[in-house]
């Protein structure tokens, strides 16, 4: 693979939408090909992962970063390749995955303007980016690639935090809340992992609707979610 040639393919990717200026220091750093060489040499011995390159940086080819409101973040990418499409808890379907179904299920619960759908991908283009702080993951391990995407959260909730303000960002499970020292200038939110609804009921804290209601108070257009 040619590291620099994949570089500038996914520096190209980030112009439409703005993050380039917050992006671009990290895919020049020694980190990025820290990551795309350990991934390379995972798939050259036998080693599968998930997403595809190509969906990588999809949050932010999904949302603008001069209209980010909203940033959900859980821990990592499904690692199943059918269903791994970049975007936090998204997927092809709501009935493939527990996390995505009990997220819906929570909207379905509270809110009254609803879009429906199997997947999230009406949300990027309001402004909530779906983040995943392992970008990737082995296919059918768990927490396999926390620690390689580790320097690139960081740097990505620096810049965020430097760049904006009053972003509500949403911390999934207890795993992500060690995040919230990286987002002193945002309103940070904490509540369980969706997937404890596989053992009793999530317990979301009418969470939609305070996002809505928070982006109202910030003179912010609210979510149809």
């Amino acid at each position: 693979m040619d590291f620099n040639e994949k570089r500038n393919y996914l520096k190209d990717s980030l112009y439409e939408t703005g993050w380039e200026e917050i992006l671009h220091p990290w895919l020049d750093s020694s980190n990025y090909l820290t990551v795309i060489k350990k991934l390379v040499n995972e798939v050259e011995n036998g080693v599968r992962f998930a997403p595809a390159i190509k969906n990588w940086l999809k949050p932010f080819t999904s949302c603008s970063f001069d209209n980010l409101k909203v940033v959900f973040i859980k821990n990592e990418s499904y690692n199943d390749v059918e269903d791994a499409n970049g975007l936090a808890f998204s997927c092809n379907s709501s009935t493939k995955q527990p996390a995505l179904k009990y997220l819906k299920q929570g909207m379905y619960e509270t809110c009254t303007e609803l879009i429906d759908g199997d997947d999230l991908d009406h949300l990027p283009h309001q402004g909530v980016l779906l983040y995943n702080a392992s970008l990737t993951a082995e296919v059918g391990k768990l927490d396999s690639h926390s620690s390689l995407w580790n320097k690139f959260t960081i740097n990505l909730l620096d810049n965020i935090n430097d760049n904006t303000e009053d972003v509500i960002v949403v911390l999934f499970g207890k795993k992500t809340h060690k995040w919230h020292s990286h987002l002193t200038n945002q309103k940070v939110i904490q509540v369980d992992d969706p997937l404890t609804g596989l053992y009793t009921k999530w317990e979301h804290d009418d969470l939609f609707n305070k996002i809505n209601r928070m982006l109202i108070n910030l003179n912010k257009t609210p979510i149809i979610w």
